[in-house]
């Protein structure tokens, strides 16, 4: 793993998103949203750059919303922006991509996605509205550096999923287990 200066965010302001709302139903949740996202992003085989925030403090319902930020050179990423009142995304890669992160954290004990409260934002409305918790390069979906957060040099959940989230997924959608 890569260590890459703190604070890197190279996605520009105008790059398409997503907010996740996950419903905490445990004490690690942050680490356990973390681990979704990056569960996701392997399912997908993700080649790119991830900029991972999340809103400091939980909404009513103890939802707590990350926003996902997303670059990548290969692959051509949907740019339309879709809203909470669509229910859901349109289709193409944010819908694979928000249903695997769903598949990885339904049988969870400390968070699960409510797909229904998900929606789009620029990647600069993400940095406006959230606290940005680190930077990562991925390659076929496994994360291959990272940018801790400026304040944070030990790093966050989501570096620190980065580093110990090195395992290939296993075929089966949302799914990465030991061998």
């Amino acid at each position: 793993m890569i260590e890459r200066e703190p604070g890197i965010q190279p996605i520009e302001s105008s790059t398409c998103g997503c907010t996740l709302a996950f419903k905490r139903t445990g004490r690690k949740y942050q680490p356990a949203a973390a681990l979704a996202v990056i569960d996701g992003l392997k399912v997908q085989s993700f080649t790119g750059v991830c900029e991972y925030y999340h809103a400091y403090a939980a909404e009513p319902g103890g939802v707590y919303r990350v926003g996902v930020g997303l670059f990548s050179e290969e692959e051509s990423l949907p740019s339309e922006l879709w809203a909470e009142f669509l229910q859901k995304p349109p289709g193409g890669f944010w819908k694979r991509f928000v249903e695997d992160v769903a598949l990885s954290s339904s049988g969870g004990e400390e968070v699960r996605l409510d797909q229904l409260s998900c929606g789009s934002a620029s990647t600069g409305e993400l940095r406006a509205m959230m606290s940005h918790l680190g930077t990562a390069g991925f390659s076929a979906g496994l994360a291959v550096w990272i940018s801790v957060p400026v304040l944070q040099s030990t790093g966050s959940p989501f570096t620190v999923a980065c580093r110990t989230s090195i395992l290939p997924k296993t075929g089966e959608r949302g799914s990465v287990q030991d061998e």
